[in-house]
């Protein structure tokens, strides 16, 4: 993952805005999560198509419930002036085990 540089809440630092974007990407809140990329970022990509590519809730009911299961963990977050990167450890179902106990 990348950490986005934030127009948004200008007095919260990266490791915040890095957990609230990943909070409500995870709870399917795609404008809410948009709101926390970087206007460069958005000059890119308009919302309409940000909540396209991200919002698998409307075509795949499930991927509403699954994304409710997945979790992170910020191991590592590396600032300069500027810019931010982390490396994040992210958590998800394994479907492969939930299929065989479904067949």
């Amino acid at each position: 993952f990348a950490v986005f540089a934030c127009d948004k809440a200008s007095q919260a630092g990266p490791k915040e805005v890095l957990s609230s974007y990943l909070d409500a990407h995870l709870k399917g809140r795609s404008e809410k999560a948009y709101s926390y990329i970087s206007s460069e970022d958005k000059a890119v990509k308009d919302l309409q198509t940000y909540i396209k590519e991200n919002d698998l809730s409307k075509d795949i009911p499930f991927s509403k419930y699954l994304m409710s299961k997945c979790s992170y963990k910020i191991l590592e977050l590396d600032q300069s002036e500027n810019e931010a990167s982390a490396d994040v450890e992210m958590t998800i179902p394994d479907l492969s085990a939930m299929l065989e106990v479904l067949s």
